[in-house]
Order: structure tokens, then C-alpha cells, then sequence
């Protein structure tokens, strides 16, 4: 049929959704310092380093379970190619949240949450990769419409 229109299909859709979550979750997380701190400024530094005896505080579960979320949302259901770039871009985000949060009165600029972030990925990664095997998709993306 020349001229005919298709119905967006479903996996675009999920696709679509699955970004449009990720956006609404990334602005959240950036609006969080500046709205509770109801614009006010500071100028904070950042505590990169985890003070010696302290190593048990990066496990906050709150950091671990919102990156394994975000983590989860960003590679499945499709298989994205590249699933380093994301944990990468997802560590990039934590950085950008810290250093909101050192602007921001209300924040605290922690190296130790960015540590958390990072557990919180790398559970995300072993479970997608799970996840991919149990579908019996492998670890990696799916084939190419049409190849091996």
C-alpha cells in the first residue's frame, strides 16, 4: 500500500519511554540540591577523599539502589551497544549531582557517594548481564536486524 501508516511499534516505544524516564530522573537529581536549598548559594568544597576508618560509609544504600536503577533503565529492555559509555556517562552524572551539591546550601559534596554510585553500576551491569543471559542474549547487544 503506497502512502500507508504504521503504528509505532512497541520496542520504540519502550525505547522512547525508557529515555523520557531517564531525563525525568537525571533533571530530578540535579534540581534536588538547588530546590531544597531554596537557591541559596555557598561556596563548599568538595571531599573527594574517604577519610581513613570511614570505608563502610560507601555502601548508602539510597546511592547503591538509585544507580542499580538507573543502571537497570538505561540498558534494558533493548541491549545497548556500548554498556561502558554508560556506566561511564552515569558516574559523569553523580559528579555533576556532587558538584551541585557543593553550590547548593542544603548539599554535601562527598567522595564516599560518589563510591556508592559506582557499587550501584557495576550491580546494575552484573545484573543486566544476567538478565541479557537468561534470555539468552549474551552479555553484549543483540545482532543487527538482518546479520548473525
Amino acid at each position: 500500500m503506497h502512502g500507508a501508516t504504521h503504528p509505532p511499534s512497541r520496542t520504540g516505544s519502550l525505547v522512547g519511554l525508557r529515555a523520557s524516564v531517564l531525563v525525568v530522573l537525571a533533571l530530578a537529581g540535579l534540581l534536588v540540591a538547588p530546590v531544597e536549598s531554596g537557591g541559596e548559594t555557598v561556596d563548599a568544597a568538595c571531599q573527594w577523599t574517604i577519610p581513613s576508618g570511614e570505608l563502610a560509609r560507601i555502601w548508602d544504600p539510597r546511592h547503591v539502589a538509585f544507580f542499580v536503577a538507573l543502571t537497570l533503565l538505561a540498558c534494558l529492555p533493548q541491549a545497548l551497544a556500548r554498556p561502558l559509555v554508560i556506566a561511564a556517562a552515569l558516574l559523569g552524572y553523580g559528579v555533576a549531582v556532587e558538584l551541585s551539591q557543593s553550590v547548593f546550601s542544603r548539599g554535601h559534596c562527598r567522595g564516599w557517594d560518589l563510591a556508592a554510585n559506582g557499587i550501584g553500576i557495576a550491580i546494575g551491569g552484573a545484573l543486566v548481564v544476567v538478565l541479557r543471559r537468561a534470555r539468552g542474549r549474551g552479555p553484549g547487544p543483540p545482532p543487527a536486524p538482518g546479520g548473525d
